[in-house]
């Protein structure tokens, strides 16, 4: 059956561009509808086949077809969320469909601010991979707003749902929606509505646990969506993301982690040159905590691209082989998952083949003589 949908699914975007508006009307809905069917097939094939026939009819006809295809999509992302897989696989599909309708919006058209309502409405979906397909559509279509009082509310509204948001996924979709809204305005905004003094001070509130893990998301989503442009903003946050790797709440060490990972991902050689002494520095505090959290960061080094990470290597490794011996037994741990960090991206085939034996007789001197 499936095969019998994928083969609809193809014939739909082959004739969108032949395909009449009476019979568009008809057709489209059933892309959307909510019956396993379309953008939400149980088959993942037959899903991309129909959202690829989708973009072609929004390509051909969309301009001529806005005030029919706009309400439709928008009404689909105004339903409320069942908690569904296939509700998830709904909102995630219309959203990329509503992204690509509203590119035919000339600037400072009214419906630029109803699609990011209806975007940000769609971060509250409690689906990752819908709140990141909302966060990139909103990329384009915030320059066409022309309006910086809208904006600035819309940052302000972002951050105060980030850092207030009553649940996980709230405040997880707002870190989304804010570095899809800054991506969309360029690095600048970041000084222009005060983004990162507003989370450092957030990271530092003792008292609230859901403040300091909604700035690490904001960190964390900033990093992944504006890539090496954050770079310069690292060296700042780097002694909260050395905090948080120790923070007594959970999630809030979890976000740390995540944060530091995305960090680390997006570092050019440059960038690992800038953070490695405050790291090294960190391994040598007397506090065993921020000991710990800068042996998680340089295990977090795994994360580079590998010609990054081939740089800092010589550096790393010498320092974690000490930490295995510690006297703290969770700096030992820390420092033995570093080093198994690191080991597992190693590329070449005969130094991968010994990496185990390698780690282990750096973790216990007992078995130096086996592994040489």
């Amino acid at each position: 059956r499936s095969h019998c949908r994928t083969k609809t699914s193809s014939s739909l975007a082959a004739v969108a561009e032949v395909m009449t508006k009476r019979e568009l009307i008809v057709l489209f809905p059933f892309l959307v509808s909510d019956k396993e069917q379309g953008l939400s097939d149980p088959d993942e094939d037959v899903r991309s086949q129909m959202q690829q026939a989708g973009l072609k009819m929004l390509e051909v006809h969309g301009q001529d077809s806005m005030e029919l295809l706009h309400p439709m999509l928008q009404n689909q992302l105004n339903k409320p969320d069942t908690g569904t897989w296939q509700n998830d696989l709904l909102k995630e599909g219309t959203v990329i469909l509503l992204d690509t309708l509203a590119k035919f919006l000339p600037k400072g058209d009214p419906k630029v601010k109803e699609v990011l309502d209806r975007l940000f409405y769609a971060l509250g979906t409690p689906s990752e991979s819908v709140q990141r397909s909302a966060s990139t559509a909103m990329s384009p279509l915030v320059p066409m707003l022309d309006n910086p009082e809208q904006v600035k509310v819309m940052i302000a509204d972002m951050m105060h749902m980030l850092l207030e948001g009553e649940t996980y996924g709230d405040r997880r979709g707002a870190a989304f929606g804010l570095a899809g809204l800054v991506k969309g305005l360029g690095i600048s905004a970041l000084k222009a509505h005060d983004v990162m003094p507003t989370l450092q001070a957030a990271a530092g509130d003792k008292k609230q646990a859901h403040r300091r893990q909604g700035a690490l998301f904001g960190f964390e989503c900033l990093s992944e969506r504006l890539g090496r442009l954050f770079e310069p903003y690292v060296i700042h946050i780097l002694p909260i993301l050395l905090t948080s790797c120790s923070d007594a709440d959970d999630g809030v060490r979890e976000a740390g982690e995540a944060a530091s990972k995305s960090v680390m991902a997006q570092l050019s050689g440059q960038g690992v040159k800038l953070v490695m002494p405050a790291l090294l520095q960190g391994v040598e505090d007397s506090a065993w905590k921020t000991k710990k959290a800068a042996i998680d960061l340089l295990g977090s080094m795994a994360y580079c691209a590998p010609r990054q990470l081939g740089t800092c290597l010589p550096t790393i490794v010498p320092v974690m082989a000490e930490a295995v011996s510690d006297s703290k037994a969770q700096v030992r741990d820390a420092a033995k998952t570093a080093l198994n960090q690191v080991g597992s991206v190693i590329k070449n085939p005969e130094i991968l083949a010994i990496a185990k034996v390698i780690i282990n007789s750096l973790s216990d001197p007992d078995l130096t003589a086996k592994a040489l």
